[in-house]
């Protein structure tokens, strides 16, 4: 994903959901929201990067194959059920302390 700013990085969370491989720009939100092991990064300003990391997953399956199934995993930060039960804690935190 050649991207130089997303406001949060959609299309990597939809190429997971897939089950598909991403590369994505060092830049921005990016590495945030593909997490480290679901994505190979490339610099922004670097065509040849870029070029290389599809390359990687083009001719290196086990590269490939772990990179979807990080991708899937990755996915679960951000399940509904887990920013739900955050949000609860953070009330629960703040309306005990006032007590």
């Amino acid at each position: 994903f050649p991207s130089r700013y997303e406001g949060f990085g959609m299309p990597l969370m939809e190429a997971q959901a897939l089950g598909l491989p991403v590369v994505a720009a060092r830049a921005s939100c990016l590495p945030e929201v593909a997490g480290e092991e679901g994505s190979l990064f490339h610099d922004p300003e670097d065509a040849v990067d870029l070029a290389r990391q599809m390359l990687r997953i083009s001719d290196e399956e086990a590269t490939r194959e772990a990179l979807c199934r990080a991708g899937l995993k990755n996915l679960e930060r951000f399940a509904p059920g887990s920013h739900v039960a955050g949000l609860v804690g953070v009330y629960d935190n703040l309306l005990s302390s006032d007590s």
